[in-house]
């Protein structure tokens, strides 16, 4: 389990671990030890997404199970320490992503922006494990949907798209104003790739809230 977390997080690729975690929870109102142990150790090692299965499908305790997986992952993810991976390709998104961490480090980034289309830019960006929650930006519906996966992402579904490097910039912002996420003053990274057709992300811009 560790080497499939650890592999997919160097691809920066969605790992979702559903591996019988609160199996006692089907009959019982409180988890074993060590089923609180192996939910807090995948999140530790980098994966996206914990599961439940029989617990919330037929369990006693669905809602309780639910709860407590919840609260397990609030509290280890106050202290985890992420793994920052080399870059998994030399190309142009991979290098723009790969600096996200040293300015999320370095400015008080009220968020980071990522304009896509197909998910990756934005799936990317959370795999560097950045303090700033990525939103992702896309007029793909099953995008939008896909991405409510991936640990760190916020999707928006767009209705609409901008062409220019300006426009594109104007849309993140009062997107993110709209759902109270930034004012005036804040600063965030914006990401995305220039124009809308271009297969990968091709600019960053540090931009603050007019």
């Amino acid at each position: 389990q560790k080497r499939i977390i650890s592999l997919c997080n160097k691809q920066g690729k969605p790992v979702i671990t559903a591996t019988q975690m609160l199996e006692s929870m089907i009959l019982n109102p409180r988890p074993t030890r060590a089923e609180v142990s192996d939910v807090a150790n995948a999140i530790q090692d980098g994966t996206d997404a914990i599961m439940l299965s029989g617990e919330s499908a037929v369990g006693k305790h669905p809602v309780k199970a639910v709860k407590i997986m919840t609260l397990i992952a609030l509290d280890v993810e106050k202290d985890a320490k992420w793994v920052n991976y080399p870059p998994a390709e030399s190309n142009e998104t991979h290098a723009i992503v790969e600096s996200l961490n040293t300015i999320d480090a370095t400015l008080p980034l009220k968020g980071i922006c990522a304009i896509t289309s197909s998910g990756f830019t934005a799936t990317l960006a959370a795999s560097e494990r950045p303090r700033a929650m990525v939103y992702a930006l896309t007029p793909n519906d099953d995008v939008y949907h896909a991405l409510n996966l991936v640990w760190g992402v916020k999707p928006i579904l767009l209705t609409s798209e901008r062409a220019s490097f300006e426009g594109i910039c104007d849309q993140a912002e009062q997107v993110l104003k709209d759902h109270d996420v930034v004012q005036s003053g804040d600063k965030i990274l914006i990401v995305g790739g220039i124009p809308n057709k271009f297969k990968g992300t091709n600019f960053l811009k540090i931009h603050t809230i007019s």
